[in-house]
Formats: C-alpha cells, sequence, structure tokens
C-alpha cells in the first residue's frame, strides 16, 4: 500500500511509506536478541524497497501499452523542486491552532521512547507512535504554505492521535488505583483540548451564519453559468496558449486537460 502510495501523491505518499518502515523497526527493537532484530530490520527495508520498485515498473509497463511512451519519474518531484524554492509559501503565523499540533507529536513521540526504555511494548502504543510519526511528516505541508486549508488537509493525524492519548488519560483517571498529581494536569489538558475541537465548530456556526446566508444568496440570485468548470478551463487554455508552448498547470484535472490540448 505504501508503494503504491508514492504513485498516488509522492509528497504524501514518501512521508506515509517511511513512516511504515520507521514503525516496523520500532516494533523489532523489541526482539529477543540484536542480531533477530537487525536482520528483521534489514529484511522489512529490502522488502519495502522491492514492493517500491515492482509499484514503479508494473505502472510503467502499463503506461507504456497504454499510450506507447514511458512516464516520466522525474515529474513527480516537480513539486517538491518548486516548493523547495519558496513558492506558494505563507508566513506561519505566531499563535493559531498550529500550536496544538507539534505539542501532541512530542507527547506521542515521547510514548515511543518511554517505551523502549522500559521495554513494554503494547498495540496503543505502537498506534500513537506511528500516527505521531505521520504527523510530523505531513506537518512540513502547512509549515511551507501556512494557510488554514491546509491546516485542515493535514488534521487527521493530529485527531487520531488526539483521540488515542485522551483515551489513555480517561482510563488512567478511571483505574482503581488513583495516578500521580503530576499526571493530572496533563489529563485535564489533553481532555480539554479534545473537547475543544468537538465543541468549537458548533460554537463557531452563529458567527458564520451572515456569510452562509451570503453565499446562498449569491448561488440563487447571481446568474450561473451552464457550462462545468472544467471546459471554461480548457477554452481558457486554448485561449492564452500558443501550440507547442509549455505550461504548468495546478489542477487536479491538470491529466485531462493535457491531453485535450496536444
Amino acid at each position: 500500500m505504501g508503494a503504491v502510495a508514492l504513485l498516488w501523491n509522492f509528497e504524501i505518499g514518501l512521508p506515509l511509506f517511511f513512516c511504515w518502515l520507521f514503525q516496523l523497526t520500532f516494533l523489532e527493537l523489541f526482539a529477543p536478541n540484536v542480531k533477530t532484530a537487525v536482520w528483521n530490520i534489514l529484511r522489512h527495508y529490502a522488502t519495502g524497497a522491492g514492493c517500491a520498485f515492482l509499484a514503479f515498473s508494473l505502472y510503467a509497463i502499463v503506461i507504456r501499452c497504454a499510450y506507447g511512451s514511458f512516464p516520466n519519474f522525474n515529474l513527480v518531484l516537480l513539486t517538491l523542486k518548486m516548493t523547495s524554492l519558496g513558492a506558494f509559501a505563507l508566513p506561519v503565523p505566531l499563535l493559531h491552532p498550529w500550536n496544538f499540533l507539534p505539542l501532541l507529536y512530542l507527547t506521542g513521540l515521547l510514548v515511543g521512547v518511554r517505551c523502549v526504555l522500559r521495554r513494554t511494548p503494547s498495540p496503543q502504543d505502537s498506534l500513537i507512535l506511528y500516527c505521531a510519526m505521520w504527523g510530523c511528516a505531513t506537518f512540513g505541508y502547512y509549515i511551507g504554505r501556512s494557510h488554514n486549508l491546509n491546516l485542515i488537509a493535514i488534521n487527521r493525524e493530529f485527531i487520531f492521535l488526539l483521540v488515542l492519548i485522551a483515551d489513555r488519560f480517561w482510563q488512567a483517571a478511571h483505574t482503581p488505583v488513583a495516578p500521580p498529581v503530576w499526571r493530572l494536569p496533563h489529563q485535564r489538558l489533553f481532555l480539554a483540548i479534545l473537547f475543544y475541537f468537538l465543541v468549537m465548530p458548533f460554537a463557531e456556526m452563529p458567527c458564520a451564519l451572515q456569510t452562509w446566508a451570503e453565499v446562498v444568496k449569491s448561488r440563487w440570485t447571481e446568474p450561473q453559468d451552464n457550462q462545468p468548470a472544467p471546459v471554461q478551463d480548457l477554452e481558457f487554455i486554448r485561449k492564452h496558449t500558443q501550440p507547442g508552448e509549455r505550461i504548468l498547470i495546478f489542477s487536479e484535472n491538470n491529466g485531462a486537460y493535457y491531453a485535450e490540448t496536444q
């Protein structure tokens, strides 16, 4: 699955692929001896490399049979190259809900470190560590382009991790043996964060009613073009480009635009 994700979306597939390998490495740290652990870790990475090679090879063969030429795999790095030069970058706000994300990811990583030091692995700790690693990897999306929509796009790992840690603290708070006093503020903190994210969307709805009303009104009163957006985009491309001109299209329909303008 991780190898296929490299083809589906390289920016997300690469973190997913390596986070899974790191997760397998973490589990092998609890092997009975060092030799077994090293051998299994090397086997996992060899298997991952083989699966990635197989996925790319099968994809190239299918594209060659369907379209007559092999795909240019260098293009999967095009977006990373452009963003590394500062394209589409937006500054990171100082005080913002994103401040909660690194705090929770750090907590998840510390859970994994504690498991290694205590030699007490558990499926829940393993899942917490995986979500924390994946969250740290995808958090670069928001750091590069600090737009609220980008924060929404990468908060799924945060929600998963938040629920897992809040569940752990909730269970600890209801055990027959009372938890140490120093843990109580942490339990309250993460339960408060979970409560905040669950309640705030509903609390903000009255503030957005006017905006929603304006959007609905504009949809009903303003004349709408019957042509779908891709058709309008194709007409725009044909009108403002010359035959043989090379352009870069950022759209989820870029494949269709490329095929229809050849």
